[in-house]
């Protein structure tokens, strides 16, 4: 049937001359009145070529930031599910210069506790001191961020940061997506966004509660219960507010304000820590004058076994020492396999011919020894050393250098 004058087809209007249905007909009708009318050429003249790439290639990289940032860098965001069943890796094993295990480092040692079995001066301690709007943004402290940028543009260095409770919480259980040795705008952007993902997941109080449970405080100490332990020989839900102050005064570098190594470093920051609560009104400033007080008093310290075959307990010893202050806490989140110089049969050796002489000269053979016997006494090594006749071997490759 022929198309009447006047119809939609004769007018140009039906799909064919509108360029197809829906959206795309619709745009193209559109373009061309626009032509027809001279709105073409204010869009020619207003937004030449150079300009229309410009706002293109804005738009590609506005929907590329997009799609990374909700897909975490395209790899896809850490479960963090997780959370309530993390734990660290396995003992990291120490190997000698053969590849023949020496001892397997001490696994990670933690104890959950419930943050309503917690003192309120715990909780008040952290958050004075790592954070403390914490419970008023969504995982990232933006004013602190911008605060932190300035500082260290002011200091020419990194002298402050700008993490949150939640963005440290992140970097502690998804150390493989968030290297804390990494100090990258990617990972910045991606510790933001885990953060994010456990705002969205958690409560407050639960996130407090993981933190407490998660914080590193040394060596293989992980969590406030086991740090209470270990450092005061109390449970968490013992502890007073001194004690809760020097334990939330490491987490910014757990072996420099360690209280038994560095009691005077120790009990500066602690007391920052007193003065921080006092100034955000978290505790009274007569509580604080008494806290500041107070000496710090630790418990005997009970070095952490080392598991398997050790046969060099001092070389393991240092060892440990050595990894932790380049490692940190990411020591123990996974199963590495550590490779020395450590050479069995000289490490034999070596014990053999000290033990001969130390017993050589508590029996008398370069005249009569002062102080108690080395061999006799029961406790004659322990943490704090001993006040016994003791003796040391060290053997260096003359070529390589190595010990």
């Amino acid at each position: 049937m022929e198309p009447r004058e006047g119809s939609a087809e004769a007018r140009g209007g039906g799909p064919a001359a509108d360029g197809g249905g829906g959206v795309a007909g619709s745009a193209a009708s559109w373009w061309r009145r626009a032509r027809e009318s001279g709105g073409g050429r204010w869009i020619r003249e207003y937004w030449p070529p150079p300009r229309r790439h410009v706002l293109v290639a804005a738009g590609v990289l506005a929907l590329a930031g997009w799609l990374l940032w909700r897909t975490c860098g395209l790899a896809g965001c850490p479960n963090v599910e997780v959370l309530t069943a993390y734990q660290p890796g396995n003992a990291p094993v120490v190997l000698d210069r053969a590849g023949g295990e020496v001892a397997r480092l001490s696994p990670v040692s933690r104890e959950l506790v419930a943050l309503e079995g917690l003192p309120d001066v715990v909780a008040e301690a952290f958050m004075a001191v790592e954070d403390r709007r914490f419970r008023e943004h969504g995982g990232v402290d933006w004013r602190r961020v911008v605060g932190s940028l300035l500082a260290n543009v002011r200091a020419g260095g990194v002298e402050q940061g700008g993490s949150t409770i939640t963005m440290q919480l992140a970097r502690n259980v998804f150390p493989d997506r968030l290297p804390g040795q990494e100090r990258t705008l990617r990972r910045k952007l991606l510790e933001v966004r885990v953060a994010r993902e456990i705002e969205d997941h958690f409560t407050k109080d639960e996130i407090l509660e993981l933190y407490l449970n998660h914080i590193y405080f040394g060596g293989p100490i992980y969590g406030i219960e086991t740090a209470a332990r270990h450092y005061f020989g109390v449970g968490a839900s013992g502890l007073d507010l001194a004690q809760a102050a020097t334990l939330a005064a490491m987490p910014k570098a757990p072996n420099s304000y360690d209280p038994r190594d560095h009691p005077e470093r120790a009990r500066e920051r602690r007391d920052l820590v007193l003065s921080l609560m006092v100034a955000q009104g978290r505790v009274d400033s007569a509580a604080a004058a008494g806290a500041r007080d107070r000496r710090i008093r630790t418990v005997r310290r009970r070095p952490p076994p080392e598991r398997g075959p050790s046969s060099a307990p001092y070389f393991v010893r240092a060892v440990r020492r050595s990894l932790e202050a380049r490692l940190g806490d990411a020591l123990y989140t996974r199963p590495y396999r550590i490779h020395t110089t450590l050479d069995p049969s000289a490490q034999a050796a070596a014990e053999s011919a000290l033990t001969r002489q130390l017993r050589a000269i508590e029996r008398g053979a370069y005249g009569r020894p002062g102080g108690g016997t080395y061999y006799g006494a029961p406790d004659a090594v322990g943490p704090e050393g001993t006040r016994y006749l003791q003796g040391a071997v060290v053997v260096l490759d003359a070529d390589s250098g190595d010990v």
